[in-house]
């Protein structure tokens, strides 16, 4: 008797039991103290690779947004410490007008790498898709489902090493310097849910088509199904309720500031 092994995507599969209810009401940020944060934790820092040309350890980020206004400063989520003398940053991504920024700090040499690219999102539902690579030039972004394309690259130095610190993980919200910018707040205003976070992974086209689907349903990431087979680098999925992380890890989040849930909108 042969053994014959069959290829189930071969013939096609059915995801449908991935997708979840569109009737989910999403987090409403107020643009001025607004959002969900999680104490120091290390499945959120993704430092210390340091192989070869290799320096950092790639992650990926998804969520659905429907800002307020496209000349804001849009934080979507970051890791450190606002402040002046305190200040420190090992990552963010953040929305400036209409172009998006993902930078990575080596606080030790004062350095930092960014990677940016010139977005239209106007005020209406979009979903944004990041991913970190192991050096600031393999960083992505994908609006929609449609890549930006290889963007522009600046830095501050010449390297975006990570650091572990202990500052916080925050969504809705990035740190900054308030000694520099002073006036000036990152507190996303407007809408989001959906937000996912992978470790050790940076994501491809195949699997951003398959978490936007064509912006026609929202998909649970913590099944494996078709191009998407990569839930066990599933580090955090804040979907609705109370910060609850429904990726398995025990991320809860705290809802700061007053943020609240909006029943009047919906991605899909």
């Amino acid at each position: 008797m042969s053994n014959i092994i069959i290829d189930p995507y071969r013939f096609g599969v059915d995801c449908s039991a991935n997708v979840i209810s569109c009737s989910i009401k999403p987090y409403s940020f107020d643009g001025t103290d607004d959002l969900l944060e999680l104490a120091d934790d290390d499945d959120f820092s993704f430092n210390a690779v340091n192989s070869g040309s290799n320096i950092n350890t790639a992650h990926s980020a998804s969520v659905y947004m429907k800002r307020s206004s496209v000349s804001n400063y849009d934080g979507v989520y970051g890791k450190g410490t606002t402040g002046d003398s305190t200040y420190v940053v090992e990552y963010r991504v953040f929305i400036f007008g209409n172009n998006l920024f993902l930078d990575t700090y080596d606080l030790e040499n004062a350095n930092y790498s960014r990677k940016s690219w010139n977005v239209s999102t106007g005020t209406g539902w979009f979903h944004l898709a990041v991913a970190f690579g192991t050096t600031s030039s393999e960083h992505s972004a994908w609006v929609n489902g449609v890549s930006l394309g290889s963007g522009s690259t600046g830095s501050g130095g010449t390297s975006g090493d990570m650091e572990n610190t202990t500052g916080t993980f925050q969504v809705g919200n990035i740190p900054i310097d308030t000694g520099t910018l002073t006036g000036y707040t990152y507190h996303y205003e407007g809408l989001m849910t959906q937000f996912m976070l992978w470790k050790d992974h940076k994501l491809t086209q195949a699997e951003v088509d398959y978490l936007y689907s064509s912006g026609t349903a929202l998909i649970n990431p913590t099944i494996d199904c078709g191009n998407y087979q990569v839930s066990n680098k599933l580090k955090m999925w804040v979907k609705d309720e109370t910060g609850v992380d429904y990726s398995g890890n025990s991320h809860n989040m705290t809802l700061t500031g007053g943020l609240t849930h909006s029943g009047s909108s919906s991605p899909c």
